[in-house]
């Protein structure tokens, strides 16, 4: 089988991929890029959209962000179905797993992250699966046809928001929550609360302290129900699971995500990496951390073309964030918002029905806050000064500003 032979390479599809390739040919034009993509179609989607989409909120055509078509005039070369088996970095040489080499001079590293799998029994069932990707919410729309009861997995990000969209198609929501309340690694106790407390209102049952040990069905009907390991029995024909992602880097023989320092650089030379696979040090705790958000890969994506393309380029403002919005409900977080050190110093600005403001500090400076009802105009300065502003300028900034609340 002929070995391929390119010049700069893009492992994987991502938003950190598809912003490199694109920087890159603005920076390079002459370059010839190539994108691998173990998906079986070309073009690039937003996987942020992909509950937009499930709730109808948009049409398919919108979630594309750049069709195969576009990214072909760009002159970026696509390969799909490619999945990649090794990595040898001594002869700069990639193989998939059909055994299909291809040579590089530089390579981005962007395969971003996969689900995180759950082995118990039953969980090849039809009506079991992740959203992750098109081909999942395919899935997913499909066994809705036959379904109304549907259960989630997991109290993150995705699971939250998977459930949303299904409540707003009218099906009976349950979410299986392994701790005492949803998005545990994002919320404090208090604003959990308050988030579980809309869900309710809002017909969504949270199952708390609680996980599935076995999916039941056949392979005929599929998924008809869960077993819980505190025996409960949950009737449902659709499955979610979102129990968090796993940075795809096994290739390279990393387990936990690809370090990288300020210019995206690995440990390899002529190899960068970015997005949701990379290991990037964190703005205000200064430790190595896998962040797996998209305006991080993006930002990373973009650095690392700089740098490829010889205009040294750093970056190091890394720090966690999210935001979500839950019909009336919004909530934004920064920072360390969730796990309060013990020697953090905190201030609640408010606590007053579905509004909560908590400002975190340590030794003295800005380290993370966490807003329920508050709009973005309000995080992104808050953002901007984590790991910068002192304590009573944060304070001040906060007082003088008309933070617009929803109810």
């Amino acid at each position: 089988m002929a070995c391929l032979q390119r010049e700069i390479v893009i492992v994987g599809n991502s938003i950190a991929g598809i912003t490199a390739a694109q920087e890159l040919r603005r920076l390079v034009p002459w370059r010839k890029i190539t994108i691998l993509t173990a998906e079986a179609e070309g073009g690039f989607y937003s996987k942020p959209l992909l509950t937009y989409f499930l709730a109808q909120k948009i049409q398919s055509e919108q979630i594309y962000i750049k069709t195969a078509a576009a990214i072909k005039e760009q002159g970026i070369e696509q390969i799909t179905d490619y999945k990649v088996q090794a990595i040898d970095v001594n002869r700069r040489l990639i193989v998939d797993k059909q055994g299909k080499e291809i040579q590089y001079q530089k390579l981005l590293i962007a395969s971003g992250a996969d689900p995180v799998a759950i082995d118990l029994p039953g969980v090849e069932l039809k009506g079991v699966t992740p959203l992750r990707t098109l081909e999942h919410l395919q899935i997913i729309k499909a066994r809705l046809q036959q379904t109304q009861k549907c259960a989630i997995i997991g109290g993150g990000l995705v699971g939250l928001k998977t459930a949303w969209a299904l409540r707003e198609l009218d099906k009976q929501v349950s979410m299986i929550i392994s701790s005492s309340y949803p998005f545990s690694q994002g919320l404090d106790k208090r604003a959990g609360e308050i988030l579980a407390a809309h869900l309710i209102e809002h017909g969504i049952e949270l199952i708390f302290g609680d996980n599935p040990v076995a999916f039941t069905g056949s392979p005929e009907q599929g998924l008809t129900a869960l077993q819980t390991a505190r025996g409960r029995t949950l009737p449902a024909g659709l499955a979610v699971i979102g129990k968090g992602v796993n940075p795809n880097s096994d290739f390279l023989g990393r387990e936990k995500g690809i370090p990288v320092n300020q210019f995206q650089e690995t440990e390899y030379e002529n190899i960068y990496a970015a997005g949701d696979v990379t290991l990037a040090k964190e703005k205000v705790t200064g430790k190595l951390r896998n962040l797996a958000l998209w305006p991080v890969a993006a930002r990373q994506g973009l650095i690392a073309a700089r740098n490829m393309a010889g205009y040294k380029t750093a970056w190091d403002d890394y720090q966690p964030g999210n935001s979500a919005h839950f019909g009336s409900l919004r909530l934004i977080t920064g920072g360390l918002s969730p796990l309060t050190p013990a020697e953090a110093e905190v201030e609640v600005i408010k606590d007053r029905g579905k509004e909560y403001q908590k400002l975190v500090f340590l030794e003295g400076t800005l380290a993370g806050f966490i807003l329920l009802g508050a709009s973005a105009r309000i995080a992104g300065p808050l953002s901007w000064g984590l790991g910068s502003w002192k304590k009573a300028q944060a304070l001040d900034w906060f007082s003088r500003k008309k933070a617009v609340f929803v109810e």
